[in-house]
């Protein structure tokens, strides 16, 4: 029994050899790595708020503030007829009234314009149509153009535009008769009608007499 004992001292001092040689390694517990962090809530940028009221209400006075401009005369030439279609030549101021955007307004000044030129336009149509009856159209195209220029009165003038198939300008503005009888003579139908374009010519193509109303 004695000779075990030595022999379970050896063992022991074997094994705690044993375990100082290989020591364990230490377990020590790592720190849980952090859990990701939501990135800071981004709030939308603030938008300026409204301009003060006194800083926006200068622009706001400047866009709506009228536009007035003086206007020393402004012309309104009138032309009265009455019912049987003859001109009504004796009246007065007293017998006018002028309203702009509904407001009236008072009248200046008013005279009657007894010298006004007095221009007659003829356009003649030369078309197929016409034809049949050109002598008589003729005829009295050339009485009306002798009876409406006396010849001798600049106050009248006349011009004769002809349209077929093409409109022209025949006879420009002028106080002449014989200018315009002359072409009404060697003017012979045939063709289209291009009326439009002899209304167009009248307007815009013809020479304007001064004083003439004109407003195309």
């Amino acid at each position: 029994m004695f000779r075990r004992i030595p022999f379970a001292l050896a063992l022991t001092a074997f094994i705690f050899a044993q375990a100082q040689q290989n020591p364990e390694p230490l377990k020590t517990e790592q720190p849980k790595p952090a859990a990701a962090q939501a990135p800071p809530a981004q709030t939308p940028a603030s938008t300026p708020g409204p301009a003060p009221a006194h800083a926006s209400a200068a622009p706001a006075d400047l866009q709506q503030k009228p536009i007035k401009v003086q206007v020393n005369e402004v012309i309104v030439p009138v032309t009265v007829t009455d019912e049987k279609n003859k001109f009504v030549s004796n009246l007065d101021a007293n017998d006018f009234r002028i309203f702009d955007e509904g407001r009236e307004q008072k009248l200046h000044f008013f005279s009657r314009e007894h010298s006004q030129p007095v221009v007659v336009g003829f356009l003649i149509d030369l078309s197929n149509a016409t034809r049949l009856h050109w002598k008589n159209y003729q005829d009295a195209a050339t009485e009306l153009a002798l009876n409406l220029l006396p010849g001798d009165n600049p106050k009248y003038s006349a011009y004769l535009i002809t349209y077929g198939n093409d409109a022209e300008v025949a006879v420009d503005t002028t106080h002449d008769p014989e200018m315009i009888v002359d072409k009404l003579r060697k003017a012979k139908p045939g063709g289209g009608a291009a009326l439009f374009d002899a209304i167009y010519l009248a307007c815009h193509k013809r020479h304007v007499v001064d004083g003439e109303p004109y407003d195309p």
